[in-house]
């Protein structure tokens, strides 16, 4: 017959058995967190999205990135060395990773050609090293993120941009937001066309404007250069295409690139990251188009 335990020995059981079941819980906390859908939303020359970011390479784009933790610090690899931040500002075609632990983390892409991305590169980046800006904007000024990005329309979302860009630039800074009729019309044009065909000779015919003077007015009223604008909204049509199982070579083709080469080019160029590497678990993915 077998001995009763003792009292010592039963708490010691008791507290191996807490401890067990707390693991348990946690690896099914981090499981489920990690499962949660990674979320890009996708505007005319900058990508907001909230991710995991646990299989990054060293990569550099041709955009500016602002990363804010609302939680704990992430990691951050460049130089040869890795920093903690809360949250930095990473120059265009800085060579760089991700580190977050899996821990989620607001990131922020805006082509270097957006005229905003110009005004954080003069006030920030001139040296063209990464900035922590962890004083100046703390995880408790946007702690409420990830309670509702699940939900935020594009309307909320850019709400969200324009708080992180009144605690990086004065408000004289900012561009403004009234946009030329002209350039309304040529916006409502260039829905109206077919993203694989549409050319900078066909929307200046539309809002009688010559070339030349449709692209100065284009980018001092939007921020973007028209060229680049184009080219966001292809890369948007071949986001649609292989959230819907296309393949990468008909998605390219869809969306006016080259081949899929090229389009696998541009998803790096402009997120940092490949087309194959962002939907290889498409069901965690949801992108979101916020062009206007």
């Amino acid at each position: 017959r077998r001995k009763p335990m003792s009292r010592k020995e039963l708490k010691i059981l008791d507290s191996s058995f807490r401890r067990n079941y707390n693991n348990r819980l946690l690896k099914l906390a981090h499981k489920n967190k990690m499962n949660e859908k990674s979320i890009y939303y996708i505007f005319e020359g900058s990508v907001l999205f909230w991710d995991n970011l646990t299989d990054n390479e060293i990569h550099k784009h041709n955009a500016i990135q602002i990363l804010i933790s609302t939680d704990k610090h992430f990691r951050l690899f460049y130089n040869g060395n890795e920093h903690l931040h809360y949250a930095a500002l990473v120059p265009s075609n800085v060579p760089h990773q991700v580190l977050s632990s899996g821990n989620r983390i607001f990131i922020m892409l805006i082509d270097s050609e957006m005229i905003t991305a110009k005004r954080l590169s003069d006030k920030y980046l001139k040296n063209k090293c990464v900035k922590d800006i962890s004083n100046i904007i703390k995880p408790s000024d946007l702690a409420w993120i990830p309670h509702r990005i699940n939900s935020c329309s594009c309307e909320e979302v850019i709400h969200i941009q324009n708080e992180i860009f009144n605690f990086l630039l004065d408000s004289k800074e900012t561009i403004h937001s009234t946009i030329d009729p002209r350039i309304q019309l040529a916006l409502r044009a260039i829905k109206a066309l077919d993203v694989k065909k549409i050319s900078i000779k066909e929307i200046a015919s539309e809002v009688t404007l010559s070339e030349s003077r449709l692209m100065h007015v284009f980018k001092e009223n939007t921020g973007i250069p028209i060229r680049k604008y184009l080219l966001w909204l292809r890369l948007i049509e071949a986001t649609r295409q292989l959230l819907n199982n296309v393949s990468l070579t008909d998605a390219a083709h869809n969306a006016g690139f080259t081949d899929s080469a090229h389009l696998s080019r541009t998803f790096r160029q402009m997120l940092g990251l490949t087309g194959a590497s962002i939907f290889k678990n498409s069901r965690f993915v949801q992108v979101i188009s916020c062009l206007g």
